[in-house]
């Protein structure tokens, strides 16, 4: 999203405190002289480019916001509205950044791959995300649904592992 930021009075109620929000910005200036900076949790991540002004200038910092046309202005508001909501609270709303579809299976899958990388038994790594108890219960039943399970999140994993994961990101 590009801004435009000025310096601002402490407590400017249009302003932003980059001061509390500091264990969460990485600030980077580009060869001819823009800034960028990302607000990110390490899941969740907001980032302006600063087009006109700067962010190093005052730890309060107003932003003007660049909104034209209509091809790109839904997820500029998502991210405004993101941004006000990581102000008003000091983090990121879980409920404006849902996981993406699949994203506890494929982790779960990753899981499976550490586990079976280590040495352990399908056993083992079902015991590990599911504990001992249900592990007892319902391994080796007539449904076999637990064994089935991890045996499809380590060849998910193995195929994320040789590449797969690049459908993640569009490729």
């Amino acid at each position: 999203m590009p801004v435009r930021a000025a310096p601002a009075e402490p407590g400017d109620p249009d302003a932003i405190d980059l001061a509390r929000l500091q264990a969460l910005a990485t600030v980077a200036r580009s060869d001819t002289g823009y800034e960028y900076i990302a607000l990110s949790d390490g899941w969740r991540r907001l980032r302006f480019d600063v087009v006109e002004g700067s962010i190093g200038a005052a730890a309060w910092v107003r932003f003007d916001y660049r909104l034209t046309g209509f091809q790109d202005l839904e997820p500029r508001l998502q991210t405004l509205r993101c941004l006000a909501g990581l102000r008003r609270d000091g983090r990121f709303n879980v409920c404006q950044f849902p996981a993406p579809a699949g994203l506890p299976r494929r982790l779960e899958a990753l899981r499976v791959a550490d586990g079976l990388r280590a040495g352990a038994s399908y056993r083992e790594v079902a015991e590990a995300l599911f504990g001992e108890a249900r592990v007892r219960a319902d391994w080796r039943t007539r449904s076999d649904y637990l064994l089935s399970k991890i045996r499809r999140r380590a060849t998910e994993a193995r195929l994320m592992l040789a590449g797969g994961y690049r459908a993640l990101f569009g490729r």
